[in-house]
Protein backbone atom coordinates (compact mmCIF):
# COMPACT_ATOMS: atom_id res chain seq x y z
CA UNK A 1 0.00 0.00 0.00
CA UNK A 2 1.71 3.51 -1.00
CA UNK A 3 2.21 6.30 1.62
CA UNK A 4 0.09 9.22 1.42
CA UNK A 5 2.15 11.10 3.59
CA UNK A 6 4.22 11.12 6.67
CA UNK A 7 5.53 13.88 9.40
CA UNK A 8 6.70 13.42 12.90
CA UNK A 9 7.40 15.45 15.62
CA UNK A 10 10.14 15.11 19.10
CA UNK A 11 9.19 16.37 22.16
CA UNK A 12 10.81 16.93 25.75
CA UNK A 13 9.35 14.47 28.29
CA UNK A 14 8.03 16.22 30.88
CA UNK A 15 4.24 17.17 31.31
CA UNK A 16 3.81 20.14 28.97
CA UNK A 17 4.27 17.91 26.58
CA UNK A 18 1.14 16.38 26.18
CA UNK A 19 -0.78 20.02 25.25
CA UNK A 20 1.95 20.14 22.82
CA UNK A 21 1.34 16.79 21.26
CA UNK A 22 -2.51 17.11 21.52
CA UNK A 23 -2.61 20.38 19.46
CA UNK A 24 -0.06 19.34 16.92
CA UNK A 25 -2.42 16.73 15.87
CA UNK A 26 -5.72 18.48 16.00
CA UNK A 27 -3.57 20.63 13.72
CA UNK A 28 -2.37 17.66 11.54
CA UNK A 29 -5.70 16.27 11.35
CA UNK A 30 -6.41 19.87 9.16
CA UNK A 31 -3.33 20.06 7.71
CA UNK A 32 -4.30 16.72 6.01
CA UNK A 33 -7.72 16.75 5.46
CA UNK A 34 -8.70 14.29 8.24
CA UNK A 35 -11.08 16.26 9.87
CA UNK A 36 -13.47 13.37 10.57
CA UNK A 37 -10.69 11.78 12.62
CA UNK A 38 -9.71 14.61 14.38
CA UNK A 39 -11.55 14.17 17.51
CA UNK A 40 -10.50 10.76 17.68
CA UNK A 41 -6.57 11.01 17.23
CA UNK A 42 -6.69 14.28 19.52
CA UNK A 43 -7.39 11.72 22.07
CA UNK A 44 -5.50 8.94 21.46
CA UNK A 45 -2.64 10.79 21.31
CA UNK A 46 -3.48 12.23 24.31
CA UNK A 47 -3.32 9.19 26.30
CA UNK A 48 -0.52 7.64 24.85
CA UNK A 49 2.11 10.35 25.14
CA UNK A 50 0.85 10.85 28.33
CA UNK A 51 2.08 7.55 29.44
CA UNK A 52 5.50 7.78 27.24
CA UNK A 53 6.12 11.30 29.57
CA UNK A 54 4.79 10.53 33.08
CA UNK A 55 5.10 7.15 33.35
CA UNK A 56 8.04 4.81 33.43
CA UNK A 57 11.93 5.44 34.10
CA UNK A 58 13.86 7.13 31.48
CA UNK A 59 17.57 8.82 31.00
CA UNK A 60 17.47 12.66 31.87
CA UNK A 61 16.89 14.81 28.81
CA UNK A 62 15.21 11.74 26.96
CA UNK A 63 12.97 12.57 24.57
CA UNK A 64 9.20 11.49 23.27
CA UNK A 65 9.19 10.64 19.16
CA UNK A 66 5.84 11.17 17.52
CA UNK A 67 5.38 10.10 13.72
CA UNK A 68 2.39 10.12 11.86
CA UNK A 69 2.20 7.82 8.64
CA UNK A 70 -1.05 8.46 6.54
CA UNK A 71 -2.06 6.11 3.69
CA UNK A 72 -5.17 5.26 1.61
CA UNK A 73 -7.38 4.06 4.54
CA UNK A 74 -6.43 4.30 7.52
CA UNK A 75 -3.99 6.93 9.65
CA UNK A 76 -1.02 4.81 11.83
CA UNK A 77 0.80 7.00 14.57
CA UNK A 78 4.02 5.68 16.86
CA UNK A 79 5.27 7.06 20.13
CA UNK A 80 8.33 6.15 21.04
CA UNK A 81 10.25 6.70 23.77
CA UNK A 82 12.82 5.73 26.20
CA UNK A 83 11.87 4.78 29.13
CA UNK A 84 11.02 1.06 31.40
CA UNK A 85 7.68 -0.47 31.69
CA UNK A 86 5.17 -1.10 29.44
CA UNK A 87 1.47 0.32 29.21
CA UNK A 88 -1.54 -1.94 30.86
CA UNK A 89 -5.37 -1.20 31.04
CA UNK A 90 -6.03 1.09 34.46
CA UNK A 91 -7.96 0.14 36.74
CA UNK A 92 -11.71 0.25 36.85
CA UNK A 93 -13.60 3.36 38.57
CA UNK A 94 -10.18 5.59 38.23
CA UNK A 95 -11.68 9.13 37.95
CA UNK A 96 -12.40 10.55 34.84
CA UNK A 97 -9.22 13.25 35.29
CA UNK A 98 -6.86 10.84 35.41
CA UNK A 99 -7.52 10.57 31.33
CA UNK A 100 -5.73 13.61 31.21
CA UNK A 101 -3.44 14.06 33.96
CA UNK A 102 -2.28 11.06 34.37
CA UNK A 103 -2.64 8.67 31.36
CA UNK A 104 -5.37 6.08 33.02
CA UNK A 105 -7.02 5.85 29.81
CA UNK A 106 -5.34 2.99 28.06
CA UNK A 107 -8.39 1.18 27.65
CA UNK A 108 -9.73 3.74 25.47
CA UNK A 109 -7.27 3.30 22.56
CA UNK A 110 -9.53 0.23 22.23
CA UNK A 111 -12.60 1.81 21.59
CA UNK A 112 -11.85 4.81 19.59
CA UNK A 113 -8.85 3.46 17.57
CA UNK A 114 -9.04 0.05 14.83
CA UNK A 115 -6.19 -1.34 16.39
CA UNK A 116 -3.45 -0.78 18.70
CA UNK A 117 -0.09 -2.26 20.30
CA UNK A 118 3.31 -1.88 22.09
CA UNK A 119 6.41 -2.47 19.98
CA UNK A 120 9.46 -2.95 22.84
CA UNK A 121 12.78 -2.03 21.78
CA UNK A 122 16.25 -2.78 23.51
CA UNK A 123 15.68 0.68 25.17
CA UNK A 124 11.99 1.68 25.54
CA UNK A 125 9.36 1.34 23.56
CA UNK A 126 7.03 2.33 21.06
CA UNK A 127 3.46 2.36 21.55
CA UNK A 128 1.44 2.49 18.06
CA UNK A 129 -1.97 2.37 16.96
CA UNK A 130 -3.77 2.91 13.99
CA UNK A 131 -7.47 4.45 13.12
CA UNK A 132 -9.49 3.58 9.82
CA UNK A 133 -10.13 6.92 7.68
CA UNK A 134 -13.98 6.60 7.39
CA UNK A 135 -15.99 5.35 4.47
CA UNK A 136 -18.57 6.96 1.95
CA UNK A 137 -20.82 6.02 -1.35
CA UNK A 138 -21.44 7.60 -3.94
CA UNK A 139 -24.87 8.07 -5.99
CA UNK A 140 -25.21 9.77 -8.63
CA UNK A 141 -27.56 9.40 -12.16
CA UNK A 142 -26.06 8.43 -15.64
CA UNK A 143 -28.20 8.56 -17.92
CA UNK A 144 -27.04 6.77 -21.50
CA UNK A 145 -27.62 10.38 -22.75
CA UNK A 146 -25.78 11.75 -20.46
CA UNK A 147 -22.37 13.27 -22.30
CA UNK A 148 -19.59 11.54 -20.95
CA UNK A 149 -17.20 14.40 -20.23
CA UNK A 150 -20.45 15.21 -17.41
CA UNK A 151 -20.18 12.05 -15.79
CA UNK A 152 -16.71 11.66 -15.51
CA UNK A 153 -17.35 15.59 -13.67
CA UNK A 154 -20.11 14.33 -11.55
CA UNK A 155 -17.46 11.49 -10.61
CA UNK A 156 -14.25 13.47 -10.34
CA UNK A 157 -16.68 16.15 -7.78
CA UNK A 158 -17.57 12.97 -5.48
CA UNK A 159 -13.73 12.21 -5.10
CA UNK A 160 -12.99 15.47 -4.45
CA UNK A 161 -15.52 15.75 -1.28
CA UNK A 162 -14.32 12.92 -0.09
CA UNK A 163 -10.48 13.48 -0.17
CA UNK A 164 -11.18 17.28 1.56
CA UNK A 165 -13.41 15.79 4.27
CA UNK A 166 -10.96 12.71 4.86
CA UNK A 167 -13.35 9.86 3.52
CA UNK A 168 -12.23 6.69 1.47
CA UNK A 169 -14.85 7.04 -1.17
CA UNK A 170 -15.38 3.35 -1.31
CA UNK A 171 -18.34 2.02 -4.46
CA UNK A 172 -20.16 4.30 -6.64
CA UNK A 173 -23.65 3.37 -7.38
CA UNK A 174 -24.86 5.20 -10.83
CA UNK A 175 -28.60 4.95 -11.62
CA UNK A 176 -28.70 4.47 -15.49
CA UNK A 177 -32.47 4.02 -16.30
CA UNK A 178 -34.62 7.27 -15.89
CA UNK A 179 -36.72 6.86 -12.81
CA UNK A 180 -35.09 4.11 -11.85
CA UNK A 181 -34.29 2.91 -8.21
CA UNK A 182 -32.29 0.25 -8.89
CA UNK A 183 -28.86 1.39 -7.78
CA UNK A 184 -30.67 3.29 -4.63
CA UNK A 185 -31.78 -0.03 -3.40
CA UNK A 186 -28.51 -1.79 -3.88
CA UNK A 187 -26.81 1.37 -2.05
CA UNK A 188 -29.21 1.48 0.99
CA UNK A 189 -28.98 -2.65 1.42
CA UNK A 190 -25.33 -2.07 1.43
CA UNK A 191 -24.74 0.61 3.90
CA UNK A 192 -27.07 -1.68 6.46
CA UNK A 193 -24.67 -4.38 5.91
CA UNK A 194 -21.51 -2.34 6.82
CA UNK A 195 -22.79 0.05 9.02
CA UNK A 196 -21.38 3.12 6.61
CA UNK A 197 -23.12 5.99 7.14
CA UNK A 198 -22.58 8.40 4.84
CA UNK A 199 -23.10 9.06 1.55
CA UNK A 200 -22.09 11.64 -1.12
CA UNK A 201 -24.03 13.18 -4.49
CA UNK A 202 -23.55 15.74 -6.64
CA UNK A 203 -25.65 17.76 -6.27
CA UNK A 204 -29.35 17.26 -5.01
CA UNK A 205 -30.70 16.65 -8.86
CA UNK A 206 -29.47 13.73 -9.04
CA UNK A 207 -32.29 12.29 -6.00
CA UNK A 208 -34.44 12.30 -8.58
CA UNK A 209 -36.24 14.81 -11.22
CA UNK A 210 -38.44 17.70 -9.03
CA UNK A 211 -38.56 18.91 -5.67
CA UNK A 212 -40.73 15.99 -4.46
CA UNK A 213 -38.77 13.01 -5.85
CA UNK A 214 -35.74 14.55 -4.22
CA UNK A 215 -36.93 14.99 -0.96
CA UNK A 216 -38.60 11.31 -1.07
CA UNK A 217 -35.18 9.99 -1.63
CA UNK A 218 -33.28 12.04 0.57
CA UNK A 219 -35.77 10.90 3.04
CA UNK A 220 -35.31 7.09 2.43
CA UNK A 221 -31.88 6.97 2.53
CA UNK A 222 -31.69 8.19 5.63
CA UNK A 223 -34.64 7.16 7.19
CA UNK A 224 -33.61 3.70 6.71
CA UNK A 225 -29.85 4.04 7.16
CA UNK A 226 -29.82 6.87 9.99
CA UNK A 227 -26.63 8.21 7.28
CA UNK A 228 -26.08 11.61 6.41
CA UNK A 229 -26.40 12.95 2.82
CA UNK A 230 -24.16 15.27 1.28
CA UNK A 231 -23.42 17.31 -1.69
CA UNK A 232 -20.53 17.10 -3.01
CA UNK A 233 -20.74 20.94 -4.66
CA UNK A 234 -20.68 21.73 -0.46
CA UNK A 235 -16.83 21.40 -1.11
CA UNK A 236 -17.27 24.35 -3.55
CA UNK A 237 -19.16 27.08 -1.49
CA UNK A 238 -18.23 30.42 -0.67
CA UNK A 239 -16.73 30.78 2.67
CA UNK A 240 -19.02 33.72 3.38
CA UNK A 241 -22.27 31.52 2.34
CA UNK A 242 -23.13 33.12 -0.37
CA UNK A 243 -25.59 30.59 -2.32
CA UNK A 244 -29.21 30.33 -1.43
CA UNK A 245 -28.72 27.33 1.01
CA UNK A 246 -30.34 27.24 4.92
CA UNK A 247 -27.55 28.50 6.72
CA UNK A 248 -28.71 27.86 10.36
CA UNK A 249 -28.07 25.30 13.13
CA UNK A 250 -26.55 22.36 11.21
CA UNK A 251 -26.38 20.04 14.20
CA UNK A 252 -28.50 17.55 11.90
CA UNK A 253 -26.61 18.68 8.72
CA UNK A 254 -27.01 16.09 5.88
CA UNK A 255 -30.04 14.60 8.16
CA UNK A 256 -32.57 16.97 6.81
CA UNK A 257 -34.40 17.42 3.65
CA UNK A 258 -32.21 18.82 0.17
Amino acid sequence: MSIDRTESMQLRRYRPAVAKARTYARELADRWNIPALGDDLELAVTEVVTNAVIHGDAAKGSRVHVSYRLTKDRLRVEVRDRATGTPTPARRGAPDGDLAENGYGLPVLTAITDLWGVTPHVIGKSVWFEIERPSAYGYMRAYDATPDEEIRADEQRLRMWAAAEGYVLATVYQEVVAGGITELTALIAQMRRTGVRTVVVPSVEHLGNGRFLQEHVWAEIVGRTDAEVHEAREAEKAPNGSDDSDSSDDSDAGKGKP
